[in-house]
């Protein structure tokens, strides 16, 4: 089965959970950018949310979120492993997950705990 992996890298994302987040965006911020009322969105939120609903909709579709007028998405399993970073204002773009095994010390947390 394809996988496709994203990091939510919004940390100003007004669908969040009341909860305001020091060190970046929340998980359950994506989810609920997707059903929040655009009239309360910037225009950089509401690219955002455009974006998030083209890839779930042809995520449901067709299988994979690569949808037409969204920036490109290779499968997890490409070389370098891609992550979508999900950000605001069409500057959404995918890196390799080593950028954010380095950025939040995988390496350290694979040696600390048992997942």
């Amino acid at each position: 089965m394809p996988v496709y992996s994203d990091i939510n890298a919004d940390s100003d994302n007004p669908a969040g959970e009341d909860v305001k987040v020091v060190n970046g965006a929340q998980h359950s911020g994506t989810n609920g950018l997707v059903h929040f009322d655009t009239s309360q969105l910037d225009a950089d939120q509401a690219a955002l949310q455009l974006q998030l609903l083209r890839e779930w909709t042809h995520l449901a579709w067709t299988g994979s979120p690569v949808a037409p007028h969204t920036p490109a998405w290779d499968r997890y399993t490409a070389v370098g492993n891609p992550v979508m970073t999900l950000q605001p204002g069409d500057t959404s773009a995918t890196v390799p997950s080593s950028f954010y095994a380095s950025q939040h010390n995988c390496a350290f947390w694979d040696k600390a705990t048992n997942y």
